[in-house]
């Protein structure tokens, strides 16, 4: 059940987060991109083990290598993320984490295909484990463990320093698991650096392997929750969002029919909207001032605290003006009060949700 969810189910989900965030990585900066890619060579990496053994049937020891390769790339472009939010050095000076996993991963790929000894052996995963201690595959391990090591300690210094100056909440509490995981890591490769010098002359312990898994499992879980976080926030902000369009869309549609100079976008129907893509605060927003601003012109001010009689009243009023029974006095503009835009959100989807209510 563990390793049908670490190996399978997560991979997915994480290969499925970064699809999903992807156009947007491609429209935004550096760091979004990074932290996109990042998410997706994770999931490729802990997806390798659901299909090692056709791979390793192609190629002996197949899934090992991409393994590492992939979490080499995931590693690097979590570095390039630091580097693109913290921002190390002068302005667009060169960051040399990408360019060395390029050679180290080259490196790695020549070592496995022309020095490591890749005998037959029934599971991939025991491959390096058989000639622990040869020269080849210290060199090729000691290559990766390196560069997976500086870059967990780095991820955790630097997540560990950044928390501290972020407020509470899921960002804080994802660079908070991003820390712990880096630190973990750096743990794990301490851990390993015996077997990996030593070699043979170390036996294996099986209560130390299960150490070793244990920490390298939960390493991975924080920070996958760390890399997750902001975009499920995303994903939160925009479905609470998607759910406002829905109430205040009847109330807004009827209201720019009147009154079409008010509507500065697009008029779409309420189902075309669901399958609006981005952020959409600032559609939110524009939606609650149009209804503002209509009612002003509708002779009902914004600041009652009932909004079942606000609703009622603007379908009198639209009744009345579809009519043309509207005295002109009624639809002199008012000055709208001055307020946080969180609260005409808030006053517009009480009415709407009101008005859609009356409807019935």
């Amino acid at each position: 059940m563990i390793e049908t969810i670490l190996f399978k189910a997560i991979p997915a989900a994480l290969v499925a987060i970064s699809l999903w965030r992807l156009p947007a990585a491609l429209r935004s900066g550096r760091a979004a991109r990074s932290l996109c890619i990042t998410v997706g060579t994770l999931g490729l990496s802990l997806g390798i083990s659901a299909v090692k053994m056709p791979l390793h049937d192609l190629v002996t020891g197949l899934s090992v290598l991409l393994r590492h390769l992939l979490g080499m790339t995931s590693i690097a472009f979590l570095l390039d993320y630091l580097y693109a939010v913290h921002g190390r050095g002068l302005r667009g000076r060169a960051r040399p984490n990408l360019p060395l996993a390029a050679v180290a991963s080259a490196t790695m790929t020549l070592l496995f295909f022309f020095a490591v000894p890749r005998d037959p052996v029934p599971d991939p995963d025991f491959l390096l484990d058989v000639h622990q201690g040869e020269p080849a595959v210290v060199i090729y391990q000691a290559i990766f463990y390196a560069y997976l090591g500086t870059a967990m300690a780095l991820g955790a210094k630097t997540f560990g320093g950044a928390r501290r100056a972020i407020p509470r909440g899921l960002v804080r509490a994802g660079v908070t698991a991003l820390a712990a995981g880096c630190a973990l890591g750096a743990l794990y490769v301490v851990e390993r650096l015996p077997y990996t010098v030593i070699g043979t002359g170390l036996d294996h312990n099986p209560q130390l392997d299960r150490l070793f898994d244990g920490t390298v499992a939960t390493s991975i879980l924080l920070i996958i929750i760390g890399l997750v976080l902001p975009p499920v926030r995303g994903l939160t902000r925009y479905i609470r969002d998607q759910r406002t369009m829905w109430v205040l869309h009847p109330l807004w549609a009827a209201l720019v029919s009147e009154f079409p100079n008010l509507n500065l976008g697009e008029r779409r129907s309420r189902l075309r909207e669901l399958f609006t893509t981005g952020d959409l605060t600032i559609d939110v927003a524009h939606r609650a001032f149009v209804i503002r601003d209509a009612f002003m012109n509708l002779g009902i001010g914004p600041a009652s605290q009932d909004p079942t009689s606000e609703a009622i009243r603007a379908r009198t009023a639209l009744q009345q003006k579809a009519a043309g029974d509207l005295t002109a006095d009624a639809q002199l503009p008012g000055s709208p009060e001055l307020r946080a835009p969180s609260l005409d959100v808030l006053w517009a989807t009480n009415v709407a949700r009101a008005y859609n209510k009356t409807n019935r």
